[in-house]
């Protein structure tokens, strides 16, 4: 794996919940916020990023709570960054069920952050061989960030594969 791409994963760190910014975000604010947060997807040419038709569909498709005088707030964040993350591998349908069923359990914080604890993880071990195995009842979640950074793992390296000696860069 290139150097660049790893240094990327390894000083990624995603906000928590408390460090998310706490003021209202125009729509391009929002979406820069989310893009931050999702660096080490943009390791894969693949990656398509956010924009605000992604952010209106969202919101039509009630994943997305309606901003306020189209200004964002916390949640929204935090909603936003998890949808960039889990839109590489799932369809829009299955993240608005699974962000129902676990806001239905836990509160916004406390789902976030355990959101942001597995996929770091989840990244960092496929990446950087660095993860660990991890302990919880939130199953579900766990291999839904199992998923995302195994999808990213094999894209980088089938994007990077040097097909004249078989070998990866």
């Amino acid at each position: 794996m290139h150097k660049e791409s790893k240094n990327r994963v390894k000083e990624w760190k995603i906000l928590r919940y408390d460090e998310l910014p706490d003021f209202d975000l125009y729509i391009d604010q929002l979406i820069h916020v989310a893009e931050n947060q999702s660096q080490p997807l943009t390791i894969v040419n693949s990656y398509q990023g956010l924009t605000p038709s992604m952010v209106n569909n969202y919101v039509k498709n009630n994943i997305l709570p309606p901003p306020v005088k189209k200004k964002y707030k916390k949640e929204h964040i935090a909603i936003l960054i998890v949808i960039s993350f889990l839109k590489s591998v799932f369809s829009i349908n299955e993240i608005k069920q699974g962000i129902e069923i676990t806001l239905d359990t836990r509160e916004y914080q406390m789902a976030y952050d355990e959101f942001c604890d597995f996929v770091e993880n989840a990244i960092k071990k496929y990446i950087l061989g660095q993860g660990k195995e991890m302990n919880t009842e939130n199953k579900a979640l766990y291999y839904a960030c199992e998923s995302i950074a195994s999808k990213l793992f094999v894209q980088y390296h089938l994007e990077n594969i040097n097909i004249k000696d078989n070998e990866i860069k």
